[in-house]
């Protein structure tokens, strides 16, 4: 509530010559450590901005992977494969991929011969997870296309839930992650469960792109070109973006 009212403050208020921030209108009533707080958490809830439109196109995926998994060949010698199962790969393969990601590529990557080339701050692990989710779904286009022409095994379907598996792994994870760590202290409660809340978001955007009627095949490739863009709008607010650290540090010095 403090902080709602400290922004209420900000767009309100007369913004004095010395003051470089337009929330710096709001020290006249609040304390400037609580201004300081709501700037820090504004430029958190900036790099979510995007991500309802990520879980918009994750959940929607469930469904029309499934209706690609019907036209595929899911007979197993005796057995037959219940297409709808095909969705639990995600959270089977997210249980091998999670440690795998914490105990080998984080460290890897952070402590091996490519920290010296690649920084993988956890924004870039996020915009990684986003280039994964498109990789995905380019990936489930051609095997839908394919299946349009030949019956192909079901088996075909686990390389698209292996791309999007490491792609949420990246966002998702590391997203929670950053809100908290990111989030100044008397907040971190609530720009975490404003985090949680993107999900909710997404799925209430998903009646919105259930509008959107093609073909089965493309479908996947017009998920993919939203995909592309909320990369593209993250990467701008990314590449913007100061941590926490950094601005502690410049404050320091």
């Amino acid at each position: 509530l403090a902080f709602l009212k400290i922004i209420f403050a900000g767009c309100t208020g007369e913004r004095l010559e010395n003051q470089s921030h337009w929330l710096d209108k709001a020290k006249v009533i609040y304390y400037a450590s609580d201004v300081d707080d709501a700037k820090v958490a504004l430029r958190v809830l900036l790099v979510m901005v995007p991500l309802p439109f990520f879980w918009m196109i994750f959940f929607q995926m469930y469904s029309i992977w499934v209706i690609q998994a019907q036209h595929m060949n899911c007979q197993v010698g005796s057995w037959t494969i219940p297409a709808a199962t095909t969705s639990s790969l995600n959270g089977l393969i997210d249980i091998f991929l999670i440690p795998f990601f914490e105990k080998l590529v984080y460290p890897f990557l952070d402590k091996g011969p490519l920290r010296h080339y690649i920084d993988f701050t956890p924004l870039k692990r996020m915009a990684t997870g986003l280039l994964f989710t498109i990789a995905a779904l380019c990936v489930g286009g051609v095997v839908t296309k394919i299946t349009y022409t030949t019956q192909i095994s079901i088996f075909w379907i686990i390389p698209q839930y292996f791309l999007i598996s490491c792609g949420e792994i990246l966002l998702s994870i590391t997203g929670l992650e950053f809100a908290y760590e990111e989030s100044p202290k008397s907040m971190k409660g609530t720009m975490t469960a404003v985090f949680l809340c993107t999900t909710a978001v997404g799925n209430i955007l998903i009646v919105g792109f259930a509008l959107i009627q093609v073909d089965l095949w493309k479908m996947d490739f017009v998920m993919a070109g939203v995909i592309v863009a909320v990369f593209c709008i993250f990467s701008i607010i990314a590449r913007n973006y100061t941590y926490k650290e950094l601005i502690v540090k410049i404050n320091d010095d």
